[in-house]
């Protein structure tokens, strides 16, 4: 196995850092059970199963497209992407990219990863919490591995709390994608990470005092 660098640049943190991917993230894989994922476009093919965006996350890491579990983008967006909304949100450990096999294999070279969060309206926020650009080169490796837990900074070294996971290919490129596994610490119930919060936080109950006891007063008639 030939063990490549990669830079990985953190919003978090004050610089970049290095760091090998060249074994699993730490964590569970989390797929959710409500988590939707979609894409920039669909490649129409009719002589396949429609590569559409949940084929890249649905458990099978077979990267023969044929074989009908590969998400596949059209040429027509600048970037293609994909994206998957967890159902809650995660500490995200690691993200496994797993490429389609084959002579196309190349085309996943220069992808960009990056998680946001919720921006407490039910809607992805605009700016990333976390980007990594592949610059390992060609040709297309079967699978990239990115440990957030390895980047030595303490921000990152629980990993990184995130809704959305998104691969974005600069340029009108052809984005293909066998499977996406997303590593977490450890499975969270919904809303126990969400940043929401914090920003919005409840009000705590007004703590109550002891009763007291009504006095009678009595009247003369």
């Amino acid at each position: 196995m030939n063990i490549k660098i990669a830079t990985v640049l953190l919003s978090l943190a004050c610089c970049s850092v290095n760091f090998s991917n060249a074994h699993l993230p730490p964590g569970v894989i989390y797929y959710g059970t409500s988590s939707v994922a979609s894409q920039s476009s669909t490649w129409p093919d009719p002589s396949n199963p429609i590569p559409t965006a949940e084929k890249a996350f649905d458990g099978n890491t077979n990267g023969d497209y044929h074989e009908g579990s590969v998400a596949h983008t059209d040429n027509d967006n600048d970037p293609s992407w994909w994206e998957v909304k967890l159902d809650s949100s995660q500490q995200v450990t690691g993200v496994k990219i797993w490429n389609r096999i084959g002579p196309t294999s190349d085309r996943l070279v220069g992808f960009v990863l990056k998680l946001f969060q919720d921006d407490c309206q039910g809607v992805q926020g605009s700016t990333p919490v976390y980007t990594y650009n592949d610059d390992t080169g060609g040709p297309g490796e079967v699978s990239y591995e990115i440990d957030f837990t390895n980047m030595g900074t303490p921000e990152s070294a629980k990993g990184i709390p995130a809704d959305y996971i998104r691969i974005e290919l600069p340029g009108s490129e052809y984005l293909q994608l066998a499977e996406v596994q997303v590593y977490v610490a450890h499975k969270t119930p919904k809303g126990n990470l969400s940043t929401c919060n914090a920003k919005n936080p409840v009000p705590p109950p007004q703590a109550k005092g002891p009763k007291r006891k009504r006095r009678l007063v009595k009247t003369r008639d």
